[in-house]
C-alpha cells in the first residue's frame, strides 16, 4: 500500500489495492500509458511524491469552481486521483513529507480513503 516517509525513513504501510483491481473503469486514454501499453519487460519502479500541506481540503488550496465546497484532501482530489486513473498500484506510491506532524496529518486525512 501507500507509505508515508519522513525524511530518510523507509515509510509506513498505509494499505491499499494494486492497479489490477481498479482497472474496470479506466479512462480509454489511460490505457495508452507506457506501463500499461508497452510489450517491453516490466521494470520495478516506485513513485515518490514530495508533498507539504496537501492534506488540507481542496477548497482551501484550489480556485477551481468544482472544488469550492469540497472537503476532500487536496492530495486525494489531485495527485492520488491522477495516479489512480493511471492504474499505478498503490503499494508503489510513497508520500515524502517534512516531519512526523505532517505524516500524522496525511495519515489522518487518508484513513477514510482507499489509499
Amino acid at each position: 500500500g501507500i507509505s508515508v516517509a519522513v525524511g530518510g525513513d523507509a515509510g509506513i504501510d498505509m494499505g491499499g489495492n494494486d492497479g489490477a483491481e481498479r482497472g474496470q473503469d479506466i479512462d480509454e486514454l489511460a490505457l495508452s500509458a507506457p506501463h500499461l501499453s508497452s510489450s517491453a519487460p516490466s521494470v520495478e519502479y516506485k513513485v515518490v511524491v514530495p508533498t507539504y500541506m496537501r492534506w488540507q481540503p481542496v477548497k482551501m488550496l484550489s480556485r477551481k469552481r468544482c472544488f469550492k465546497d469540497s472537503d476532500t484532501p487536496f492530495i486525494l482530489a489531485h495527485t492520488l486521483a491522477f495516479l489512480d486513473n493511471q492504474l499505478i498500484p498503490r503499494e508503489r506510491v510513497t508520500l515524502f513529507v517534512a516531519d512526523k506532524a505532517e505524516a500524522d496529518k496525511y495519515r489522518n486525512s487518508l484513513k477514510q480513503s482507499a489509499w
